[in-house]
């Protein structure tokens, strides 16, 4: 014979309350599986099974409506549901980093200097929005896999993403100014930006993808190709990258000879 609880029993089990049982009941998510002339409820161990199902969704972001939908079709596509969801907890966790990344910088400037520099958060504020962009997420869902997305979101990277920042922006104007000038790549004064390039760049790889060094690989790729979104990196330019590409593959060429 099938085991059937109480109301009072399957909410001790579950940690519902009735209200909410009724509710379920009301909402045809969840119904008793058995009801007596009185009115008495009662629920059997599928229906316990249930209950799991309706507070593991829950608990991973889907809303009662959608909870409705995959508890009564076997037409509704599940998986694809699931790897949306965790998509978008992926992005919360992101988001979230990125906001621990930006207080722990505030954090360590008021510490050393009793002031916030307004105008670099303000600078990190702005990157991570577009970082953030719908635009930006479908360029990183085309080139990157799920794994190395998580990556982008680590609040590791995120904080060394900050203390480069402005290294970068500083050579990418000494950069951007040779290229306006003309000045020959191979010229010793482009070659010592070059070696600036090849030594910072190393360095950032290897607080960034310690353990996925191709992604660095792949994230230069794409500045090579010119496949960056609008904004992403404070002062990038398509045609100074090829510029100062130029000007490191002959250092890196002549350190083969």
């Amino acid at each position: 014979m099938t085991k059937l609880w109480s109301v009072k029993e399957f909410c001790d089990i579950t940690n519902l309350s009735i209200r909410t049982l009724h509710y379920y009941d009301k909402q045809n998510i969840l119904s008793p599986t058995y009801k007596k002339g009185n009115g008495t409820r009662y629920y059997s161990y599928e229906s316990l099974l249930t209950v799991q199902k309706i507070t593991t969704l829950k608990y991973v972001g889907f809303d009662l409506k959608q909870i409705k939908q995959i508890l009564s079709t076997s037409e509704f596509d599940l998986l694809k549901s699931l790897q949306l969801q965790e998509y978008a907890l992926r992005d919360n966790i992101a988001q979230i980093n990125k906001g621990i990344a930006i207080v722990e910088k505030g954090i360590e400037q008021y510490t050393k200097s009793g002031n916030i520099e307004w105008d670099t958060m303000g600078k990190m504020l702005n990157a991570f929005k577009i970082s953030h962009h719908e635009l930006t997420k479908e360029w990183a869902e085309r080139n990157f896999s799920t794994q190395e997305r998580g990556i982008f979101g680590d609040k590791e990277f995120q904080i060394t993403k900050i203390d480069y920042m402005q290294p970068w922006i500083d050579l990418f104007t000494q950069s951007t100014i040779a290229l306006r000038q003309n000045k020959d790549p191979y010229s010793p004064e482009v070659q010592i930006l070059a070696q600036k390039w090849i030594d910072l760049w190393t360095e950032m790889s290897e607080k960034q993808y310690p353990n996925n060094p191709e992604l660095a690989n792949k994230m230069w790729e794409l500045m090579k190709a010119g496949d960056i979104p609008d904004g992403l990196i404070k002062g990038y330019d398509h045609e100074m990258i090829l510029y100062m590409n130029k000007a490191m593959e002959y250092i890196e060429n002549a350190s083969k000879k």
